[in-house]
């Protein structure tokens, strides 16, 4: 994917950190239907101190696209759940 250069402040609205060109390497994010999903080498910005992350229209157009394109997953992921109660976490049984 071509790298967007970012045109704002390069400050953070935040906490006034330096923001950063920044490429993740993995991204969590809740797709329309509810389903999670983890893409790759996604494109943002990032400020330094607070970690606050902001992403062009273009990126935030293709991740919601995602499930609505039907695209294949390049791979699936396993994931550990674990369980906390009252602050403590519960063995598996």
């Amino acid at each position: 994917m071509k790298r967007e250069e970012y045109k704002g402040n390069r400050f953070c609205a935040l906490c006034g950190g330096e923001v950063k060109d920044v490429i993740l390497e993995m991204l969590e994010q809740q797709l329309p239907g509810g389903e999670i999903a983890f893409f790759e080498n996604v494109p943002a910005q990032e400020c330094q101190k607070c970690g606050e992350q902001w992403f062009s229209s273009k990126v935030i157009r293709l991740l919601n696209n995602a499930s609505k394109e039907k695209y294949a997953p390049v791979r699936k992921l396993e994931v550990p759940v674990y369980h906390l109660e009252l602050g403590e976490l519960v063995a598996a049984a």
